[in-house]
């Protein structure tokens, strides 16, 4: 699984920022935009790298053995 983040700022006179974060899935092949506006950039940032790193992060193996 990949995930990327990207910003474009819309103005640059305190006005609303366009945030997508792409999230592509390898074994399934499905593409996942989801465009966020945010006002406040230093929490989407956190949570958006936070959700990156998650869905970045190599999932637990299951135990099999009884």
């Amino acid at each position: 699984m990949q995930a990327r983040l990207k910003a474009i700022p819309k103005s640059q006179s305190g006005g609303w920022h366009l945030y997508f974060l792409h999230v592509r899935l390898n074994r399934f092949g499905l593409i996942i935009v989801i465009y966020v506006f945010a006002k406040d950039s230093v929490v989407f940032f956190a949570l958006s790298f936070l959700l990156v790193a998650l869905l970045n992060y190599p999932p637990p193996k299951h135990d099999e053995t009884p």
